[in-house]
């Protein structure tokens, strides 16, 4: 829905249903994790991977995709800044048509030639940087919904069987008894003389 939405015209009202389904959406996806790991952990292990959880929830994932999708814009909006200028010169009837008047209002307004094909450029390049912006932006999301059907039809085709942790379980189970042994040869040097 969104990516059909990029536009520069955009009102706000067009947001609303979006916005609701990307809320229900982080419900789905922070609740039933939770809800999971209390259901199939004990106390002490729960209390452990909660602050891994809020921690990759709430700080490392932000910050990680923020990262991503600020470096991905700004190149984005580099490249497609350069596709939108390089095919514009004075012979370009779109170019002309836009140009000129602001050139004229600002030559009304008393200003001098260079100093209105100045304010003049650079009211173009506004625009063509919020085109940039635009197109950029709307690449980066066309990619998320791609890999977002990618995972969609991975989990689809995923089947997820139970894992045997008994393997793990000895393994823990050997350090331990190996501490234990530790401890108690440390403890049987400490008493003898």
């Amino acid at each position: 829905m969104l990516y059909f939405l990029f536009n520069s015209v955009i009102e706000i009202r067009h947001l609303f249903f979006p916005s609701f389904l990307r809320g229900l959406a982080l419900i789905l996806l922070y609740i039933p994790i939770g809800v999971y790991t209390a259901q199939k952990l004990g106390l002490p292990e729960f209390l452990t991977t909660v602050p891994i959880q809020i921690l990759l929830r709430s700080f490392i994932g932000p910050a990680f995709w923020g990262a991503i999708y600020s470096y991905g814009l700004y190149a984005g909006q580099q490249k497609h800044a350069a596709a939108i200028v390089q095919g514009m010169d004075a012979n370009d009837p779109f170019l002309s048509s836009r140009l000129n008047p602001v050139i004229q209002g600002f030559m009304s307004q008393g200003k001098s030639v260079e100093v209105a094909q100045s304010l003049g450029i650079q009211s173009i390049w506004g625009a063509v940087q919020t085109q940039a912006n635009l197109a950029a932006s709307k690449e980066i999301f066309g990619y998320v919904i791609i890999a977002g059907f990618l995972v969609l039809l991975f989990v689809l085709l995923l089947r997820f069987a139970p894992i045997n942790l008994r393997p793990l379980v000895k393994l823990k189970n050997r350090f331990r008894k190996k501490e234990m042994i530790k401890d108690e040869l440390e403890m049987m040097a400490a008493v003898a003389p």
